[in-house]
């Protein structure tokens, strides 16, 4: 029985260590003009995590550290927005949203509430 027990655990480590090693994650650093640069000339951080349903990206700006944009696409290089998209300002507040499919937008400019934004992130 404590073969078993040990095989079972032997076998659920190399799952999670499979799983984790498989997970697909993009950081990149951009300039004041959204060039792609080194870490330490950036303005800029994004993460992309690859989601079911699609590549999941957040930039941030690096100076507050606070949220400059999250949205969905549908390909690696953050081209076609599939998805809400929320941009912010340097202090928080959000700028814009909008809803965009394969890339065009259907409503884009309405500002959502901070609530809203609190259920978004749930």
């Amino acid at each position: 029985m404590a073969l078993n027990a040990k095989a079972c655990f032997s076998a659920l480590i190399s799952l999670v260590f499979a799983s984790t090693c498989f997970a697909q994650r993009i950081e990149k650093y951009y300039s004041y003009n959204w060039k792609e640069t080194k870490p330490v000339d950036a303005r800029f951080y994004s993460l992309i995590d690859k989601t079911d349903s699609g590549w999941y990206r957040r930039d941030y700006f690096l100076a507050t550290k606070r949220l400059q944009m999250a949205g969905l696409f549908e390909d690696s290089n953050s081209k076609l927005q599939n998805g809400y998209v929320y941009y912010f300002y340097s202090n928080g507040k959000i700028e814009q949203s909008g809803k965009c499919e394969h890339g065009k937008k259907l409503a884009y400019g309405r500002l959502i509430t901070q609530m809203e934004w609190l259920l978004i992130l749930q």
